[in-house]
């Protein structure tokens, strides 16, 4: 009896430590995509200083604006505003994303002219706004009667509510992780996040409950209260252990679907695929001065085979998990590297000035070499 009150106790406190540190957490600010930052994929226009004009639809009468994202946790951020001069009550309007869920396919949803009118649609009930968003935009369908003046768009983080706290710690319980080739026993976590760990919450609630029971317990025998705090801890192993068969069973289904249909002929080339690779990786390491310098992996679609097996053959040097744009510069040091396979193409390097960039980071670099074709290796340099 002492042992199931330590648990419930333990549980009861675990939650509510947990739910304040979520309440009480830094806040999020408030993403805004400015014209520089916005991108006319569809259409004809230009950008101006303080806007992104559209003048001229595209195929199929069908203008797309799209800009990338510095990788967002989509339940952070629920409610999409814009600003969108000149638009008619017979064109459509479409929201356009990617997530890491699903990084090959792009997500729309059609909007009502309620939100047109608005200017802003909350995202917190759509089932596939999740995952970290990479890329987002916005398509206009129809002739375009005048121009089309966007002036930004802005992602407004979700309010903090105690049902929203709980979703979020419960989340990694019951959300499925993006598929990937890596093992199932690799975990990324956000940084300045621990509480939604299951790890840590597992851990916390383990060293509540035992100290709830040993308080509960000065009475109690020497072996009773050591048989306690064993089933205490493999309680809390077999909650872990669960939450890691499920995402076990969620990665079988996700590669059955991705390559079950892959005729045993197509699976050959993988091997001459990871020869090359090899080689590739045996290039990039003769030029890693020191061997323990920190090497950040940049690709279009981490979960692909190309950058995992570079990631794989890289170890046990220390390379970051492979991400979809480049890092902030200021959490660069000079001596760093920076790994492009098959990078967005967004990403350019400019010598005379020696910086590498995208739409929304620029690093200082030196190019060390090329190799390829689909591979570029960077030196981060003393800004």
């Amino acid at each position: 009896m002492r042992a199931l009150s330590a648990a419930f106790i333990g549980l009861l406190l675990t939650f509510t430590v947990l739910l304040l540190v979520e309440l009480r957490g830094p806040g999020f600010p408030p993403v805004t995509i400015t014209p520089d930052q916005l991108q006319l994929r569809q259409g004809k226009g230009e950008a101006a200083s303080d806007r992104l004009m559209i003048r001229q639809e595209g195929a199929n009468d069908t203008s797309i604006v799209l800009a990338r994202l510095p990788a967002i946790e989509a339940h952070r951020y629920g409610r999409l505003q814009w600003q969108l001069d000149g638009l008619t009550d017979d064109q459509d309007l479409k929201l356009l994303w990617v997530s890491n869920q699903a990084p090959q396919q792009i997500r729309t949803l059609l909007l009502t002219d309620a939100q047109k009118q608005q200017g802003a649609v909350d995202l917190t009930t759509n089932v596939d706004w999740t995952g970290q968003i990479s890329l987002i935009g916005i398509a206009v369908g129809g002739a375009l009667s005048q121009p089309l003046a966007l002036m930004q768009i802005s992602l407004i983080p979700a309010p903090r509510t105690v049902a929203g706290s709980v979703r979020n710690l419960l989340r990694p319980w019951y959300e499925r992780e993006p598929w990937s080739m890596r093992s199932i026993n690799y975990r990324e976590h956000p940084e300045n996040q621990w509480q939604t760990s299951p790890l840590m919450q597992a851990t916390l609630w383990l060293v509540i409950s035992v100290g709830t029971f040993l308080i509960l317990s000065i009475n109690v025998s020497g072996q009773a209260r050591r048989t306690v705090l064993v089933a205490l801890l493999l309680l809390a192993w077999l909650g872990l252990d669960a939450q890691w068969q499920w995402q076990l069973l969620t990665r079988l289904q996700a590669t059955h679907e991705r390559h079950g249909d892959t005729p045993p002929g197509m699976r050959g080339p993988i091997t001459d695929v990871d020869d090359w690779v090899a080689d590739l990786v045996g290039g990039v390491r003769k030029y890693l001065r020191p061997k323990d310098a920190r090497i950040v992996l940049v690709t279009k679609d981490p979960a692909d085979h190309v950058p995992l097996r570079v990631r794989y053959r890289l170890l046990p040097l220390n390379v970051s998990p492979g991400q979809t744009r480049l890092p902030d510069a200021s959490r660069m040091q000079a001596g760093d590297y920076l790994l492009l396979i098959q990078p967005p193409p967004d990403i350019r390097y400019r010598p005379d000035i020696r910086v590498l960039g995208d739409e929304t980071h620029q690093v200082p670099v030196e190019s060390v070499a090329v190799m390829r074709g689909m591979a570029a290796l960077y030196r981060v340099r003393a800004q």
